[in-house]
């Protein structure tokens, strides 16, 4: 979800006025063209982006007084209200004059059930009637036995935008503490995001947006290598169809305070801090030094804060992992990258991929296959860690009830995305889930993942002047494994025994079991058994046997694994000679060792 305020803040050269004459239809933005044109080449995808948010709430929400206040909320926000539909060929949107917001009470016996989960999740994913509308959508979970309900709220992606749900939840909030005293107060209206829409263009059009291309162009122009993190299972091995999941992480209070005390002495942001420390894990996960990760911009100014709409913009963000660098220094330079791309992120990444037509990897991302996110509660935190399902948050006023956590709901922005790392900063601790595809890796090593990220956090505080390449990642168990368990590799095996029965017995165990593998060929060990022993009946007709030396000089491979099973099944012994040795050192071998024959 895009930060409801974003760390980074800054000036921005879009103007703060507008004139424009309103007609029923207007154009798209260019995130709402990207998205319409993702939804017609892939109908599955309607449902999968909708924004949502799920509470559960004692006691019970009032549904009269929160249908009042959803009336509200729709009467204030025109894009809750809009609709699209092609008109001559190009998609446009358009709002209506008025409308009732989608609501619907649902009696349940029990809140727990997971039927009833399994119910609300639905109700989150239900795509919407995009040529209809609303595109959004309110419903209470009502429970037959208790005096407590769950709330739904949710929102087509072309709507909304994650700061807009901020927006969303403190109206509804504030509507519904002044319904308690009487009718509310009217607001003056947002600014129209219809708009921002023709700013957008017109601003596409200016000097301003053409410094900024430029800026993309030298960015972007040559862009790096796909991330080549190591999965779990090839693409399509797991049925060929990206499934989504999270693994949830929060950081302890101590950590935290250490990661905004280094911010602090660096003159750095904690954005800036934690995309560095995920700079540095994806690097050592990949082997790779340069490296891509997008992250979400809010794209607004402050014109618009308290405008609903779909306003994201992703921005490219790179760095080159130096291990002779210092964590000091590394951090300065990923902060001046993250401010450039601040300072730039109003060029639309859809107009930035049509303009320079990068090549495209096999996920369809030309620019960055993981996304980062730093996200910090717009108003209490205690909301964020709701958002973030922490249960130890437990309660939260809102709207005159008590919510909690309910039914973790996956607003899904990752499509196509490896990992996104979504992290938030609530009540002194940083919420660090990270999403991932299942269709490429496994539970257990996306966790696996998070705890090389701690690591690697606690010895940059630790050490702000350690050069990058000395940070351990690895926790002192898994250390200890590698160095040690792993090499513990001696095994009793039988002293009447030679190499050649071992392999032979496990030819027998198990034939067909690969036993060789090179890019141009693979061997079972049966194959490679009837080849050995065909060359060893040949080295027996040349006089190969016990006493009787054979010189091997082959290269690495299957004619040394060869040449070696059928010295060995003929009797002799072998003479191991390099090909890469000088002539003469070889003519000296051949000659001391009084080899016979010469493979």
């Amino acid at each position: 979800m895009t930060s409801p305020e974003h760390v980074l803040t800054s000036k921005n050269d879009m103007p703060n006025e507008i004139k424009l004459s309103h007609s029923d239809w207007h154009p798209l933005s260019a995130i709402q063209k990207s998205l319409w044109f993702l939804y017609e080449m892939n109908p599955e995808l309607r449902g999968y982006f909708n924004i949502a948010f799920t509470a559960r709430a004692r006691p019970g929400i009032d549904s009269a007084r929160l249908q009042v206040a959803l009336d509200q909320l729709i009467a204030r926000h025109e894009m809750l209200r809009t609709s699209f539909a092609l008109q001559d060929g190009v998609p446009m949107q358009a709002a209506s004059a008025s409308a009732r917001f989608p609501f619907s009470v649902v009696e349940v016996d029990d809140l727990d059930d997971p039927a009833v989960i399994a119910r609300v999740m639905d109700d989150r994913g239900t795509a919407f009637d995009l040529h209809a509308g609303p595109l959004a959508r309110a419903c209470l979970y009502r429970s037959r036995h208790h005096d407590e309900c769950a709330l739904l709220l949710a929102f087509d992606h072309l709507v909304t935008d994650g700061w807009s749900l901020w927006q969303i939840l403190e109206e509804l909030n504030q509507s519904l503490l002044s319904l308690q005293d009487g009718p509310a107060v009217a607001e003056a209206l947002p600014p129209r995001f219809f708009d921002f829409v023709a700013e957008q263009q017109q601003w596409l059009q200016g000097s301003a947006g053409e410094r900024q291309l430029e800026y993309w162009r030298g960015e972007v122009g040559v862009p790096c290598e796909p991330l080549a993190l190591q999965a779990d299972h090839r693409t399509g091995e797991q049925g060929g169809d990206e499934g989504r999941e999270t693994v949830n992480l929060y950081v302890s209070e101590p950590l935290t305070d250490a990661i905004r005390a280094l911010s602090d002495r660096l003159g750095v942001t904690m954005f800036a801090t934690l995309l560095a420390s995920y700079f540095l894990l994806l690097s050592r996960l990949s082997g790779q030094r340069e490296l891509a990760v997008g992250s979400p911009m809010p794209g607004r100014s402050k014109l618009w804060n308290h405008t609903i709409g779909n306003f994201t913009n992703p921005v490219v963000l790179r760095a080159d992992i130096d291990p002779a660098l210092s964590v000091a220094d590394f951090i300065k330079q990923v902060s001046s990258t993250a401010w450039r791309g601040l300072k730039n992120q109003h060029y639309p990444l859809s107009e930035l991929v049509e303009r320079l037509n990068p090549q495209r990897g096999e996920s369809g991302q030309p620019y960055f296959q993981t996304l980062f996110t730093f996200q910090k509660a717009r108003a209490a935190s205690d909301m964020m860690g709701l958002m973030a399902h922490r249960a130890e948050i437990g309660d939260v006023d809102w709207g005159g009830v008590k919510l909690r956590t309910y039914a973790s709901i996956q607003n899904n922005g990752g499509v196509g995305m490896d990992l996104v790392f979504d992290l938030a900063e609530t009540n002194g601790r940083i919420a660090a889930p990270l999403d991932y595809d299942t269709s490429k890796f496994e539970r257990s090593t996306v966790e696996r993942f998070l705890t090389y990220w701690q690591e690697l956090l606690q010895g940059m505080v630790d050490d702000e002047m350690q050069p990058l390449g000395q940070l351990n990642m690895l926790p002192l168990a898994e250390h200890e494994q590698v160095l040690a368990g792993w090499n513990q590799t001696y095994q009793d095996l039988p002293l009447s025994s030679c190499v050649q029965e071992l392999f032979e017995a496990r030819v027998a165990a198990a034939p067909d079991a690969i036993a060789l593998v090179q890019p141009d060929l693979t061997l079972s060990y049966g194959e490679l058994n009837a080849r050995a022993n065909q060359l060893a009946r040949h080295l027996r007709g040349l006089g190969v046997g016990p006493d009787v030396r054979v010189a091997l000089c082959v290269e690495r491979g299957l004619p040394m694994l060869l040449g070696l099973l059928a010295v060995l099944k003929a009797g002799g012994a072998y003479v191991p000679l390099d090909p890469a040795y000088p002539s003469e050192r070889i003519a000296y071998m051949l000659q001391d060792s009084s080899a016979s024959v010469v493979l």
